[in-house]
């Protein structure tokens, strides 16, 4: 059946946007960001979209009716993100030791052991540990519908995904019209509403056009489109206002990044090999990168132009950090993790005569 086929070609999306991050976050530190300033456009932002997207597509589908099946998911979410995501954590501590130069705060380093630092107002080692915490409301709201018999209704992945884009309406009319703050941050909706669109876009991209999916997808996207119009006029001078440049940068590589999954899960399949190997060492390259960003702004001063050769070098470490990190934590965590669940579906025996 098609939708049992394997969505491989995410693996190559994967790549994609983790390659984005990587390529984004090294040109920040160089004058080479004013050009980005110009486009309007962020890579790093671009590609955390089309991660967010392709969890979507790929993690409410991990949950079969089966027992245990909750505490399978966990188990298999556990072990597949906390290991890598604590060797990141080390370098991190490595790096606020050796190369920023900063005192190693025991509450803060226990916080982010946990990956829920951002719950308490903790600040993240690595500043890219946000998303992971994104990832977590996703994985529980997915836990919960489950539970409650939701998950697999037809119309429940378009409301959930139509809520965070209704709140965000409400937040942003009550600080224009009444001056209230926000209460929950422009990039957490909106990124749990792109989610919640992976998970119905999924259907289209198995199935095409022909899927049951079509307009609720296409009603989402007329909405999200509508409200980052508006958020764009907002931003961008409108009622008085002065731009906000790095807001409308957001908006647009969000939209831009939803837009290349639309197209590259259905028109463009991208498999080529190396471009899937990525994709396999997506999160690795996610969580390592940040370390050799530290080491570069710190010891080479990156502000002082762009270094081709040190772009390379910062590259060709990262992928190999990011390997290592796959063969010899990622991929064993997550092989374990499939026999913890192998074993809670197997029944226990009970001994004859006992």
């Amino acid at each position: 059946m098609a939708s049992n086929r394997r969505l491989d070609y995410l693996d190559s999306l994967r790549g994609i946007a983790a390659m984005s991050v990587v390529f984004s976050h090294f040109i920040e530190l160089t004058p080479l960001q004013v050009y980005l300033d110009w486009l309007y456009f962020s890579p790093g932002q671009f590609g955390v979209a089309v991660f967010f997207a392709i969890s979507g597509m790929v993690i409410p589908f991990s949950l079969k009716e089966e027992p245990n099946a909750v505490a399978k998911f966990a188990l298999s979410r556990f072990f597949r993100l906390y290991p890598a995501y604590w060797a990141s954590l080390l370098l991190a501590i490595v790096s606020a030791s050796l190369f920023l130069h900063r005192d190693i705060d025991a509450t803060q380093v226990m916080a982010n052991i946990s990956m829920l630092q951002g719950f308490f107002g903790i600040p993240h080692m690595f500043g890219v540990y946000w998303t992971l915490m994104l990832e977590m409301v996703f994985y529980v709201s997915m836990a919960g519908l489950f539970v409650v018999g939701l998950l697999r209704l037809r119309h429940t992945y378009f409301v959930c995904a139509l809520l965070p884009l209704a709140l965000l309406f409400a937040q942003g009319a009550g600080g224009v019209f009444f001056g209230k703050s926000w209460l929950i941050p422009m990039s957490y909706l909106l990124s749990l509403s792109v989610m919640f669109f992976g998970s119905m876009w999924r259907d289209i991209s198995l199935n095409g056009w022909g899927s049951k999916n079509r307009l609720p997808c296409l009603a989402w996207l007329a909405l999200f489109l509508l409200i980052i119009g508006l958020m764009l006029f907002m931003v961008s001078g409108g009622r008085g206002r002065s731009p906000d440049i790095v807001i409308q940068k957001y908006l647009v590589s969000l939209v831009l990044g939803v837009l290349f999954l639309m197209v590259f899960s259905t028109v463009i399949r991208v498999r080529t090999r190396w471009v899937v190997y990525l994709g396999a060492i997506s999160y690795s390259v996610y969580l390592m990168h940040p370390f050799f960003l530290a080491w570069i702004e710190t010891r080479l001063n990156p502000a002082a132009g762009f270094d081709p050769l040190v772009f390379v070098l910062y590259v060709a470490a990262t992928l190999a950090a990011a390997s290592l990190c796959y063969y010899l934590i990622e991929a064993p965590c997550i092989r374990l993790g499939r026999v913890l669940k192998d074993r809670l579906a197997s029944p226990r025996t009970v001994p004859t005569g006992a």
